[in-house]
């Protein structure tokens, strides 16, 4: 075996929400190993500010796509096997987060959360998968996807339960599909706990807006009190984790969900 055999140089990863900020900081974990990386998210500026942004790490593409749409998903993935030549590994961290109280929760709401968080990951994934079952790779090592679950779909979360219930599900995903691609393709999901990004801001800010002045600084507070380390995660922290799973040295390794959220929740 060569030395870059086992690690992710020279693969091509694509990565859905890559416009999010944990996306962002895989994404550098995983250009600085020599990886290609092709981002995927929505069209607009957040998309374009992230391949800018990441550019100086090293080469990056991005392809706008809806992860709920299979036609858009299909040109997707053709798109970016073409672009890095072919794939080897997928990043699946398109996702929301709404904050409502499960006695006011809407059904439109659940649905859209489910249609996003777990619809869309099962669409991605199965294309991706379908297309590295098909092309092994030449050194004979197993090609690797990564999803995002999340520590509130270990524990749930009354204010935010749909998104908990989602996150369950792609626990769920990821044990089926290691059952169904291997020894092919290995298939593992990581669950975040409390990362100060963007999608962070959103929640904290929706709960100032519901529950007035305070309630958002509140509510990290209260979540900071369970982390037994004492303190957020860092996104390099959840990249290294992230590239591990891509990389050969997890080889033995599929269908698990691994924690990684400073110990809220243990197992």
């Amino acid at each position: 075996m060569s030395a870059t055999q086992g690690t992710v140089a020279g693969r091509g990863i694509l990565i859905t929400g890559g416009a999010g900020g944990l996306a962002g900081g895989v994404a550098r974990e995983l250009l600085a190993g020599g990886a290609q990386v092709i981002l995927s998210d929505l069209p607009g500026e957040a998309l374009d500010r992230a391949r800018e942004e990441l550019s100086q790490y090293g080469q990056v593409t991005a392809i706008p796509a809806d992860v709920t749409n299979e036609e858009q998903v299909d040109a997707l993935v053709a798109s970016a096997a073409k672009q890095a030549g072919r794939l080897d590994g997928f990043v699946g961290a398109a996702g929301i987060l709404r904050v409502g109280g499960f006695d006011v929760l809407s059904a439109a709401d659940f649905e859209k959360t489910m249609n996003i968080n777990l619809t869309g990951t099962f669409i991605v994934l199965q294309r991706v998968a379908n297309y590295l079952a098909a092309h092994p790779r030449e050194d004979g090592g197993t090609h690797s996807c990564v999803l995002f679950s999340s520590v509130a779909g270990r524990l749930g979360r009354p204010d935010i339960s749909h998104y908990a219930a989602s996150k369950a599900g792609v626990i769920s995903i990821a044990r089926s599909a290691a059952f169904a691609y291997a020894p092919k393709v290995r298939i593992n999901a990581v669950a975040p706990g409390m990362f100060l990004t963007s999608m962070w801001d959103t929640a904290t800010a929706a709960r100032e807006e519901k529950f007035g002045p305070g309630a958002g600084d509140k509510y990290m507070e209260d979540i900071a009190k369970e982390i037994p380390l004492g303190r957020t995660g860092k996104v390099e922290e959840l990249g290294a984790l992230v590239r591990f799973l891509l990389e050969d040295g997890s080889g033995f390794i599929t269908g698990q969900t691994i924690n990684i959220d400073g110990g809220i929740d243990m197992n």
